[in-house]
């Protein structure tokens, strides 16, 4: 086999991952280190037979330049932004570092052979890496976690396909690995992918554009069982148990449905592409819903009569599926005054939960949260929601509506949204105003908002909080909110200081993951507030504890009236100087659009005033100045950053953008197109 050593390559900054506490100390010895080269394929050569039904494997089906053979399969190819992550052990790594490492290696040649199944990687590595050195090796780099291959995971959350019939999403989330590599500079390195393809061929029957609006959600849901994850063990090749779901969701954007046929797509033609865990479905009900911006659903229930299984580095065609508005039922709430509240089928447990079926359940959620926070009981969610009421009363919240006395209620239970929608509009004059106006110590998740939300509160406090999911988090238990989104036109005037599609603020310990921004937020006439620092996100306005948000993207515009101070961000408007932010694979698509008094302006953050890690986050937008010309620093992924920020691997790709990663704070150069700079401020 061929040794490749290319000395002048490329280099890729070692990622070093320590195993001290602080008990140990700092080790004050650098690794050394030197540049390897090696050759890769994500082929298994097998001449692997088509499986049934429809599934193919094509040789080569390496990476990211999808393009769909049909029955051929998918044509794949290397790219040169791509990235792997190879783990492994030394003398000389367990001396400085401790028992393992790794290492980043980016593309630097193409195959010799013009193969696009093959390409050359360039990383650097321990002196002492020889040809007995075992590597363990995980694609991409950017996704996965942990610091050793026994931690290091990936998740499924946040797929968003960008146009119909596109593939380009699916490269994001096509995870390989190759285990137990040795000569690694004389070998051709075999990646096994962990995933399995899908596609969706959808006929819309009757879609009408202007009453439906773009299709913006895909939802793939089994009846019974919990057979889909979220979440990928790289050590294992195995979804994580306790990360099942029934539910599978890909946000769809800029989805245009053809009136008439054309060469891919018949009339009302939507083609969907996801990537999956192996996994077997049992006999049962397996439904596919697209859920349009007005909230309208079309749905298709297809019975399995046998058990399905799916294979890893296989692609699957569901073929010829009409869809057609639901008539489903849905919880209608509009007069609250002429609901009386009725308990739930259900125990409350994560087996047997509080089902929420009816708008009698919902009114006992929302009057009974305020006397019993149902702390530790879990709800799911069976229907749609649809809000048509003047003065919402959120789930939780404040009993006053400025916020300066009273208490606050917390809904402290976990709701499972199980793939449902609200929508309507939510009409508030609240200190905390959203689906969820006050939580503390539980979770959501797969709950998608399509509604207006309209807070009109003339708050005195220090801010009020208005979102579109939750309003305000608060306590030192860790919460948690995964796969879910917002979309629809949020308005916070007379005092709205801390904003956002998803969540307005948190004061407590918060994850989030896989979550999406779709709508426009505005916060407007706070110079009024005894605060005026406003501050607006797409998935989060301000952070006042830890938090880490991973896989979340936003695609809403922001405008910002009469602040004296604030700043904005795609993904987090503010994080504090108590602040321990992690920030990881996250994206920005919206050109964000500021207003009077606007201070810092970010694609992923607006202003960082504490601890922060910015990883593998890229801002697709160019942050062009607003039509008032005001006088806005502004940064492609932060505003402004401490000199406790760090960015590490985080891109601008949109043209025409020539703005610094950070606007104000040390001046760093963008990333290569490699996504291997690594810059601390």
């Amino acid at each position: 086999m061929r040794k490749f050593i290319y000395p002048f390559a490329m280099m890729a900054g070692l990622i070093i991952a320590s195993s001290c506490t602080e008990n140990e100390g700092v080790r004050m010895r650098e690794l050394r280190t030197r540049s390897i080269s090696t050759a890769a394929s994500a082929s298994d050569n097998t001449g692997n037979p088509d499986a049934t039904p429809d599934a193919n494997r094509p040789s080569p089906d390496t990476r990211m330049a999808y393009e769909d053979n049909n029955e051929a399969g998918m044509a794949l190819s290397w790219q040169p932004t791509d990235a792997f992550k190879g783990f492994y052990t030394t003398p000389h790594v367990q001396e400085v570092v401790g028992q393992e490492t790794s290492a980043l290696f980016t593309y630097s040649e193409a195959s010799a052979t013009g193969d696009n199944a093959h390409a050359q990687f360039t990383g650097n590595v321990a002196e002492d890496v020889d040809a007995n050195t075992s590597f363990n090796l995980f694609y991409p780099a950017a996704r996965s976690t942990g610091n050793t291959w026994q931690e290091a995971q990936a998740s499924l959350t946040g797929q968003v396909q960008n146009g119909n019939n596109s593939t380009a999403h699916l490269s994001t989330y096509d995870y390989m690995r190759a285990t137990g590599i040795t000569g690694i500079e004389s070998s051709l390195v075999p990646f096994e992918h962990l995933l399995a393809i899908m596609r969706f061929d959808l006929t819309l029957e009757g879609y009408d554009p202007k009453a439906d609006g773009e299709p913006c959600l895909f939802l793939l849901h089994y009846e019974g069982e919990k057979p889909f994850y979220e979440t990928l063990s790289a050590s294992t090749a195995a979804g994580i148990a306790d990360s099942r779901t029934r539910n599978l969701s890909v946000g769809l954007e800029n989805i245009e449905i053809p009136s008439q046929a054309t060469e891919t797509l018949p009339a009302n033609g939507l083609r969907v592409y996801f990537m999956m865990v192996p996994t077997t479905l049992p006999a049962g009900e397996l439904t596919a819903t697209v859920v349009c911006r007005n909230g309208t659903r079309y749905v298709k229930t297809q019975t399995l009569s046998s058990e399905v299984t799916y294979e890893a580095g296989k692609r699957y065609r569901a073929m010829n599926f009409s869809l057609s508005k639901s008539g489903e039922e849905i919880i209608e709430y509009d007069d609250p005054h002429a609901v009386t509240p009725m308990e739930y089928n259900g125990s409350g447990t994560e087996a047997d939960p509080y089902i929420i079926e009816s708008i009698e359940n919902l009114q006992q959620l929302i009057q009974y949260v305020n006397r019993d926070d149902y702390a530790g009981k879990y709800f799911r969610l069976t229907k749609d929601i649809l809000i048509n009421s003047d003065k919402w009363s959120p789930i939780g919240g404040h009993n006053n509506e400025t916020g300066v006395d009273g208490k606050f209620f917390y809904f402290k239970g976990h709701l499972d949204g199980d793939g449902h929608i609200v929508k309507g509009v939510m009409k508030c004059q609240s200190f905390t105003a959203a689906f969820i106006g006050a939580a503390s110590e539980g979770s959501v998740k797969d709950l998608h908002i399509l509604a207006d939300v309209e807070n009109n509160s003339r708050s005195t406090a220090q801010a009020a909080h208005t979102a579109g999911l939750i309003a305000y988090i608060s306590g030192t238990v860790p919460y948690s909110i995964s796969n879910c989104s917002y979309n629809g036109r949020i308005t916070s005037a007379g005092g709205g200081n801390h904003v956002a599609g998803l969540m307005g603020s948190t004061y407590a310990p918060l994850t989030m993951n896989g979550c999406i921004n779709r709508g426009s937020v505005s916060a407007t006439d706070n110079a009024a507030s005894s605060s005026t620092q406003t501050y607006v996100g797409g998935i989060i306005g301000y952070a006042q504890s830890n938090v880490t948000i991973s896989q979340c993207s936003n695609y809403g515009t922001f405008r910002i009236k009469d602040a004296v101070s604030s700043g904005s961000g795609g993904i987090i408007g503010y994080s504090s100087s108590s602040t321990n932010l992690d920030c990881r694979y996250c994206d920005n698509y919206a050109d964000i659009h500021r207003g009077s008094g606007c201070t810092y302006v970010g694609g992923i953050c607006g202003q960082v005033s504490g601890s922060a890690s910015l990883h593998s986050c890229n801002n697709h937008a160019v942050l062009s100045v607003n039509a008032d010309k005001e006088t806005t620093v502004r940064g492609s992924i932060a505003g402004k950053a401490t000199s406790q920020a760090s960015i590490k691997d985080c891109c601008i790709d949109a043209r025409g953008n020539t703005l610094p990663l950070i606007g104000e704070g040390q001046t760093i150069s963008s990333c290569n197109e490699n996504h291997g700079n690594s810059t601390s401020l």
